[in-house]
């Protein structure tokens, strides 16, 4: 139970920092885009 919560909160946090990695790459890329 609480090692497939771990797991879900792992993968939850990876995707934001992926995601978060990935915000300054295309607000920057459409800035230039502008």
């Amino acid at each position: 139970m609480w090692g497939t919560v771990g797991a879900v909160g792992l993968v939850w946090a990876t995707d934001w920092r992926l995601i978060l990695d990935w915000v300054p790459y295309i607000n920057g890329k459409f800035k230039k885009d502008d």
